[in-house]
């Protein structure tokens, strides 16, 4: 997506070398993103040749080197970026991510049949801002409603890998360019390291 230099505190890839254009690197993470090629003003307007261009350039004309995972941030719902990248990538697995609103889990039902279809395993339902702890008194507030993801879950015979809780510091962590995943004492934090533990044991079976 175009903020994840942003979130990840890159403001420009490296100078291209003789091996092709060279990924970002923050916090030992190699990244690309149509943020680098586009005014931070300018919207990301491309029809279905050029999204399927670019999208084939970032995988195949980056030096990536090598990699131990290689994740793709997909925009909201169904579309011709997903279908490109099902084509040209052939993905080992897809995680759906929702929110705990009925009208979300059925934006997430739709995106779950599209990847069935186009042949590419759902690995699993993530539920991000499920809920908000009060810091004063350690209670939780279901902002959005809860059970959302769930029951989307086991409807669609499928895990939910994690729960990522409403918290301020994630939101500054990501203004800031500084990945809450880094924090000891953050319960999004923790809820991102266990849901890396799982994908890790799922691409390992």
């Amino acid at each position: 997506g175009p903020n994840v230099p942003r979130m990840l505190g890159v403001e420009a890839l490296p100078d291209r070398g003789a091996q092709g254009m060279p990924p970002a690197e923050s916090y030992g993470i190699k990244l690309i993103s149509v943020g680098f090629l586009v005014d931070a003003s300018q919207a990301v307007v491309w029809r279905g040749p050029m999204t399927d261009k670019v999208l084939r350039q970032f995988l195949f004309d980056v030096d990536w080197g090598e990699l131990d995972h290689l994740i793709i941030d997909l925009p909201p719902g169904t579309g011709d970026i997903a279908i490109a990248i099902a084509r040209h990538a052939q993905p080992d697995g897809a995680i759906v991510v929702t929110t705990p609103q009925g009208v979300a889990a059925d934006d997430a039902r739709k995106a779950i049949g599209m990847f069935r279809t186009l042949a590419v395993p759902v690995l699993g339902i993530v539920e991000n801002m499920s809920y908000f702890q009060c810091e004063a008194c350690g209670s939780r507030h279901a902002l959005f409603g809860e059970g959302g993801a769930q029951a989307l879950a086991d409807e669609m015979s499928l895990p939910l890998l994690a729960q990522i809780p409403f918290e301020p510091p994630l939101r500054a962590g990501g203004d800031l360019g500084q990945p809450i995943a880094l924090s000891t004492a953050s319960g999004a934090a923790a809820a991102f390291h266990d849901l890396a533990a799982q994908l890790q044991r799922l691409n390992s079976e």
